[in-house]
C-alpha cells in the first residue's frame, strides 16, 4: 500500500485533493514488559494510544471509529481492546465508537498490514460511513463488551459528525498496528477541511489526447466520450488532468470545447490528420494605446492563475505610485475606471500586456522576438530586461500622466502613402489649417 504524505498547508495551497489529515501519532515498544517474543503488552499500547492523543490534540469522545490491529488471536485481542479503553479513558460512554479491523476481510499483511488499515479509514472518513468487518457479527466472547465504549461495527453505518448538530465538529478516526518485536504504533486521523470554492474556470476548454499510433489515438478519443457519458467529473479537472497527468505520445489530438456536449460531438468526429513540421519561431507583439476595452482583463484575471499573479503585482506596483490600477481593471466588483484617459489606459495596457506574456511563457510558448509599437514597446523592453515589471510602471505612470497634462488634440491615421499624404497637408494648410505629419507606420499608413 502506497500512500502521498504532504504538509496540508502546502496541498491545500498547491491546490491537490487532500482525502484526511493526520493529526498526530506516536510510537512505543513493549520492551521488557512483554511476557514473551510474539506477546503483546497493554501498557505499551495504552501509551501509544495516549500519545497519539497528546500529539493531535484531540480528546477521545471526538473520535469516532478505530481501525483496530486485530490479530485474531484469542490472546491479542483482549489485550488490544483493554489498552485502547485505557488509552481513552473514561470518556465515552460505552458502545459509542466503532471499531473494526481489515484482517477480517484480507487476512495478515505482514508489513502493510499498518498503512492498509490506514488506508481503509481514510477512505472511511472520506465517505463518511462506518465499514463493517467480516465476521463483526459475532463478538468475541474473551471481551467484556458491555463496560467497553467500543462495539464492532457488524454493518455498514452513516457515520455522524461529533457533537451538537448546531455545531458539529469533524469526523475523527485512530488506527493502531503493531509489530512482532513490541513496537506499537497508533495515529489519529481527521477528515479533509471542506474544499475552498473554486475559482471561475474557463469558458473554453482544451482537451489533450495523445498515443502510440492515429488507431490507437482514436480508440482513446472513443474511451474518454464514453467515459464523459457517464461521468460527473467538472470539464476543467478532465482537462486539466489530461494536460498534465499524461505522457505525450507521438500521435496527438487537441480537442477545443464549451461544454460536455460539445466534448462528446468534437471527440466523435472524424479525426484531421497533419504531419508534425519543426517547430516555428514565435513573436509577440505589444499594440500601444487605443487597443484598450472595459473588459479585457477581468474573463482572465479570473480563470488564469498566473495571468491574476501577474496583473495583481502590477497593481501593487501602480498603487505605490498612487495609481489604483485595480479600480481602472474593475477588479474590485465596480465597472472600471474610464480607460480612454491617457493616464489610465497606458498603466493598463502594460500590465495587460505584461501578464499575457507571462501566461504564454508559463503555458510553454517562449518568443524568439519582442516587438512593440508605442507604449508596446515599454512592455517589450520590460520583457527584454532591459528594466523590471516594478520600475516600468513607474516610468508608464509618469508617462501617462504628462501626455494627460498636455492640451487637448486629435490624430488622424490615414491608409495613405506619405507622398501622397504631403500634398493633402499642403492643401489644408493653404486653406488655414496646418496640420503635421507625426509618424509614418509603413509604406500606405
Amino acid at each position: 500500500g502506497v500512500v502521498v504524505l504532504k504538509r496540508l498547508e502546502d496541498a491545500l495551497a498547491d491546490g491537490d485533493t487532500v482525502r484526511a489529515v493526520i493529526l498526530g501519532s506516536a510510537v512505543t515498544n513493549d520492551g521488557a514488559e512483554r511476557v514473551g517474543f510474539s506477546a503483546p503488552g497493554v501498557a505499551g499500547q495504552a501509551a501509544a494510544v495516549r500519545g497519539a492523543l497528546a500529539a493531535a490534540g484531540a480528546e477521545p469522545a471526538s473520535i469516532g471509529y478505530v481501525e483496530a490491529h486485530g490479530t485474531g488471536t484469542r490472546l491479542g485481542d483482549p489485550i488490544e481492546v483493554e489498552a485502547l479503553a485505557r488509552g481513552f479513558g473514561d470518556a465515552l460512554p460505552p458502545a459509542s465508537c466503532g471499531l473494526g479491523s481489515v484482517k477480517g476481510n484480507l487476512g495478515h499483511l505482514d508489513a502493510a498490514a499498518g498503512v492498509t488499515g490506514l488506508i481503509k479509514t481514510v477512505l472511511a472518513l472520506e465517505h463518511r460511513l462506518l465499514p463493517p468487518s467480516l465476521g463483526g457479527g459475532q463478538p468475541s466472547p474473551e471481551i467484556e463488551w458491555a463496560k467497553l465504549p467500543f462495539r464492532l461495527v457488524a454493518e455498514a453505518e452513516e457515520w455522524p459528525p461529533p457533537g451538537e448538530l448546531e455545531s458539529p465538529g469533524p469526523r475523527r478516526a485512530a488506527v493502531s498496528s503493531f509489530g512482532m518485536g513490541g513496537t506499537n504504533a497508533h495515529a489519529v486521523l481527521e477528515e479533509a477541511p471542506a474544499a475552498a470554492a473554486s475559482g471561475p474556470s474557463r469558458e473554453v476548454q482544451l482537451l489533450l489526447l495523445s498515443a502510440a499510433t492515429p488507431s490507437a489515438l482514436g480508440r482513446v478519443s472513443e474511451r474518454l466520450a464514453a467515459h464523459l457519458e457517464t461521468s460527473s467529473l467538472p470539464l476543467a479537472d478532465v482537462a486539466h488532468t489530461l494536460r498534465v497527468g499524461r505522457r505525450a505520445l507521438r500521435c496527438r489530438r487537441a480537442v477545443v470545447c464549451r461544454d460536455r456536449a460539445e466534448a462528446l460531438t468534437e471527440l466523435r468526429a472524424p479525426m484531421a490528420v497533419a504531419e508534425a513540421g519543426g517547430p516555428r519561431p514565435v513573436v509577440f507583439l505589444l499594440p500601444g494605446q487605443g487597443s484598450q476595452d472595459a473588459a479585457m482583463a477581468a474573463r482572465l484575471h479570473g480563470a488564469e492563475p498566473v495571468f491574476r499573479a501577474s496583473l495583481d503585482a502590477s497593481c501593487r506596483a501602480a498603487a505605490e505610485v498612487g495609481l489604483d490600477l485595480a479600480r481602472v481593471f474593475g477588479l474590485d466588483g465596480g465597472s472600471g475606471e474610464d480607460l480612454e484617459r491617457t493616464d489610465h489606459a497606458q498603466p493598463a495596457l502594460f500590465a495587460l500586456e505584461l501578464a499575457l506574456a507571462e501566461q504564454w511563457r508559463a503555458w510553454g510558448v517562449e518568443p524568439e522576438a519582442l516587438l512593440g509599437h508605442s507604449l508596446g514597446e515599454y512592455t517589450a523592453a520590460c520583457l527584454a530586461g532591459v528594466f523590471s515589471p516594478a520600475d516600468g510602471m513607474r516610468l508608464v505612470v509618469a508617462r501617462g500622466r504628462a501626455m494627460a497634462a498636455l492640451p487637448r488634440g486629435a490624430m488622424l491615421a490615414t491608409a495613405l502613402a506619405p507622398q501622397e499624404l504631403e500634398k493633402h497637408l499642403a492643401a489644408l494648410a493653404a486653406e488655414g489649417y496646418p496640420l503635421d505629419l507625426a509618424v509614418i507606420n509603413g509604406p500606405e499608413a
